[in-house]
């Protein structure tokens, strides 16, 4: 099993760039960007463009890139991130694998949403309104899953004539809960399908991509993950709660596909880790003369704190960045 890192998603966060200074995004999750206030660039290998304020970008987990504030001004942005395989409980299979499908796709993986835009709109708005925390992470995901669109639609309507073992599983899969998975027999599994276990194991693995035993694991150690960074359980909790039959069992699980046991992995999480935004030494003339592909070499590093923070003060939003000290970005007190 690929060990995965671990972020909080569907938290609101923030940064202050001094000018020149640059965000470098850290390809994980889905990003939803909001450029809240001045003037910047969204800098990547392949693509270049001017950010205006109150501009969005929704990138998918396989882009990596930079966001450069003007050498004139700073910038500030609001961002979250959504992670479908941390949605158990909330998507099925079939929903988790459009998700992962769209991020594949060149028009949806890469999105540029003007200002004005009612997406932009409905975010600004969220931003100025304080809210119940679990409202807040819900009305994120219905942000996040309107800026795909259309495109994440699936036809619904398949007719019902015979069907092989394939369709019939797949058909299953998408209206079983993700986490209900977990909880599901094989031999359950080989008698929706109608077909052999054998024949059920090849057609498990082409289309969620992994054995079935893999991915009831995987489901397990992401719930835990989840308990054990935004819930004060005990260990021996968690593990009833994700699903392993003894706490023993899940440390050794854990510490097996993670490298660490379930306690020093929770006290690593819950710490709060600066973003790196790195302030330029080159003069405003010499980097208009750089090209993209060398712009993330200049510069020293600067530090920035990200605040896990969704309760986002109207004040925020309205006041300039023009009062960050020179020699560091500053975040908003107020979250």
């Amino acid at each position: 099993m690929v060990k995965q890192s671990y972020e909080q998603h569907l938290v609101v966060r923030e940064a202050c760039l001094l000018p020149g200074g640059e965000w470098q995004r850290q390809p994980s999750a889905w990003a939803f960007i909001h450029f809240t206030h001045g003037v910047g660039y969204w800098l990547s290998a392949r693509k270049a463009f001017e950010l205006s304020a109150g501009s969005v970008l929704v990138l998918s987990p396989s882009l990596g890139g930079t966001i450069r504030a003007s050498q004139i001004s700073p910038a500030h942005i609001h961002f979250f991130t959504v992670e479908p395989r941390l949605l158990i409980g909330l998507v099925t299979l079939g929903e988790r694998r459009v998700l992962e499908e769209a991020a594949e796709k060149p028009e949806l993986s890469f999105q540029l949403i003007a200002g004005s835009e009612p997406i932009a709109e409905r975010f600004r708005q969220l931003l100025c309104e304080r809210r119940n925390r679990l409202r807040l992470r819900l009305q994120l995901l219905q942000l996040f899953l309107d800026s795909l669109g259309q495109s994440l639609e699936r036809e619904a309507s398949a007719k019902k004539v015979e069907l092989d073992a394939k369709t019939r599983l797949e058909a299953y899969l998408k209206t079983l809960p993700e986490w209900g998975l977990v909880d599901v027999k094989f031999g359950e599994l080989a008698e929706q399908a109608c077909c052999t276990p054998r024949h059920l194991s090849r057609l498990f693995r082409q289309l969620m991509g992994k054995p079935f035993r893999e991915k009831q694991l995987e489901l397990r150690l992401a719930r835990a993950e989840e308990l054990l960074a935004t819930t004060q359980l005990r260990v021996r909790q968690v593990a009833v709660e994700s699903g392993f039959r003894s706490p023993c069992l899940f440390c050794a699980t854990f510490k097996g596909q993670v490298g660490m046991s379930p306690a020093k992995w929770r006290r690593l999480v819950q710490k709060q880790e600066p973003i790196q935004l790195f302030r330029p030494t080159t003069s405003s003339l010499d980097r208009n003369t750089q090209g993209a592909a060398g712009i993330s070499k200049n510069g020293a590093a600067s530090q920035n704190t990200v605040l896990p923070e969704v309760a986002i003060s109207t004040a925020s939003l309205t006041s300039s960045c023009d009062g960050c000290p020179p020699a560091r970005a500053q975040v908003n007190p107020s979250l």
